[in-house]
């Protein structure tokens, strides 16, 4: 009996199947070969890694001779990750800073299945301030129990519809001015420059 080493990759039901003559590497007999029998010809998540698999070849007279085999069972396969077209998110008055936050599974269109069972879901961006205000764009990432990983693109609309983003606004007043009455006026009008304003709202100047 002589044996070879084989490769076998999953589908993506997590299963693979092979004939026990893919373990053969050329056995041979005088008489003739009659059956291989492989101790092992499928396959699952669970088998992941490298395995021993023995080769049982028999000849017409009932000889047999075994031999070892190491098989090694891959999983490349993730199911990928269905997103939303779109979510939108609205800030809150959280400390210290105006901020929200979303997990995952808010941006997907389903739950994600993998036959050999998801280790992580996460995504690229999950907390959102101020400073992300309008639309942003982030991955879901799915990552399974065996390394394999993908990914779906969607956007997050970032409001801030109760203005907590509003920050403390700085004002620099014009500069100081002289106005001379006319004589025996009691009264005299004045007009002065805006002052400069500056603050991420529109402020109300009084």
């Amino acid at each position: 009996a002589s044996c070879k080493d084989i490769t076998v990759i999953l589908d993506n039901m997590g299963m693979a199947s092979i004939m026990s003559t893919d373990l053969d590497n050329g056995s041979t007999d005088n008489c003739g070969i009659q059956s291989y029998i492989a101790a092992t010809t499928t396959f699952t998540c669970a088998d992941v890694g490298m395995r021993l698999d023995t080769l049982l070849v028999y000849d017409p007279s009932g000889n047999v001779q075994g031999c070892l085999s190491t098989v090694t069972v891959v999983d490349n396969h993730v199911s990928p990750p269905i997103c939303v077209p779109g979510l939108t998110v609205d800030l809150q008055n959280t400390m210290p800073d105006p901020s929200a936050m979303i997990a995952a599974t808010d941006a997907l269109a389903a739950p994600v299945t993998d036959a050999c069972g998801i280790d992580t879901l996460y995504l690229s961006q999950s907390v959102f301030t101020c400073q992300d205000l309008g639309i942003k764009m982030i991955y879901v990432i799915v990552r399974d129990v065996n390394g394999n990983k993908d990914s779906c693109l969607t956007s997050v609309t970032v409001s801030d519809p109760f203005v907590y983003c509003c920050d403390t606004p700085s004002i620099t007043c014009p500069a100081n001015i002289t106005v001379t009455a006319d004589p025996f006026a009691c009264e005299v009008a004045v007009s002065y420059a805006d002052p400069t304003v500056m603050s991420n709202c529109t402020p109300v100047i009084t």
